[in-house]
């Protein structure tokens, strides 16, 4: 498969205030087959600084086929458009000089095209929100407290899964070019669903028309997220690993553990070289179908190029790999891509 990628992308700002509003698209071309497609990612966001405060507010619009939006996610694709809203706002406070509050919320609403004889996918709303704690421990420490919960509901199925969970972190500034940080914590999963009631005969079940009954399922487990970057003298690197709940289009929640590595050097000033490597394990929870544990790999190297002060170019490859637990088929992908970006930033 081959991409261009043609981006526009304006901004506006001032000491205190800053507006950046983007449009993309993605012309996927696939070859011997009928699979072309034309995808939509749109944002805007804004943030303000006060004297002791900050907010901000992150707002996304996409329209993608699940070929590629799904690859990382349920890990079933089909050629169908999937339709996403985001709006994620956040507001922090600076208490003491050592200590600071946060407060975000995250809401999406994801749908999917409808095709006959095809009905994988479920649309669905998902809500988070969160409540954080920091304190400065010295120059260089720093440890937080973080409480959180959400709620995932499916648009066309009885059912609905709420999270609530906690967790303790903290971060360090290592010397001056290294920086890590480590966090864990619990969760608990309530979901209840709907279902028809049944009975089994000789190993058989049958459902009983006109009869229903609601099953009840709580499930504990573990977060965690750990980095470390570190600056080099003509670019950096980074390492990460998180552990956290995912919202999925077949009426459940996944739980993803993922470990990725992001690298850059920069030639001059207009040259650099990007790589990123991308891992992860993925398994159901909250009642979604339990055949979805599969293992997920990707490799993304790239060269970006500054034409302009507004205009950047570049050329990537993405290699993808895909296993099911449930058989021991693997699926690959491979991507080439172009990617114009126009960025006029300017102040008010």
């Amino acid at each position: 498969m081959s991409a261009i990628r043609p981006e526009l992308e304006f901004g506006r700002g001032t000491e205190r205030d800053v507006l950046v509003a983007m449009a993309g698209w993605n012309i996927l071309r696939y070859s011997n087959s009928d699979l072309d497609a034309l995808e939509h990612y749109y944002s805007l966001d804004w943030g303000h600084t006060g004297e002791r405060y900050k907010a901000s507010i992150d707002t996304d619009f996409t329209i993608r086929t699940t070929l590629t939006s799904e690859i990382g996610e349920s890990g079933v694709l089909a050629p169908i458009n999937r339709n996403q809203w985001l709006v994620a706002p956040t507001w922090e406070y600076q208490l003491t000089p050592r200590q600071r509050i946060q407060l975000s919320y995250i809401f999406q609403n994801t749908t999917y095209q409808r095709k006959k004889n095809f009905n994988a996918f479920t649309d669905y709303t998902y809500h988070s929100i969160s409540a954080a704690w920091f304190y400065q421990l010295n120059e260089r420490l720093e440890t937080s407290l973080s409480l959180f919960a959400s709620r995932y509901e499916p648009d066309n199925l009885p059912q609905r899964s709420d999270t609530l969970g906690a967790q303790i972190g903290l971060q360090y500034i290592i010397n001056e070019t290294l920086t890590g940080g480590v966090s864990a914590g619990i969760r608990s999963t309530f979901s209840k669903a709907t279902v028809p009631r049944s009975v089994t005969v000789n190993g058989r079940t049958f459902f009983i028309p006109g009869t229903k009954k609601t099953v009840h399922d709580n499930e504990v487990g573990f977060v965690a997220t750990a980095d470390l970057e570190k600056q080099l003298e003509h670019g950096r690197w980074s390492l990460s690993f998180n552990r956290q709940l995912q919202p999925l289009g077949f009426g459940g929640l996944s739980e993803q553990t993922q470990a990725s590595f992001r690298y850059r050097h920069d030639f001059t000033k207009r040259w650099s070289f990007h790589l990123y490597l991308n891992g992860k394990i993925l398994d159901s929870t909250g009642g979604s179908n339990r055949n979805i544990k599969r293992r997920y790999f990707s490799v993304k190297p790239y060269v970006r190029w500054q034409w302009t002060k507004e205009i950047n170019l570049e050329l990537s490859y993405n290699y993808r790999y895909q296993k099911f637990k449930r058989n021991d088929k693997a699926a690959e992908a491979n991507v080439v891509s172009f990617l114009i970006r126009y960025q006029p930033l300017k102040e008010w």
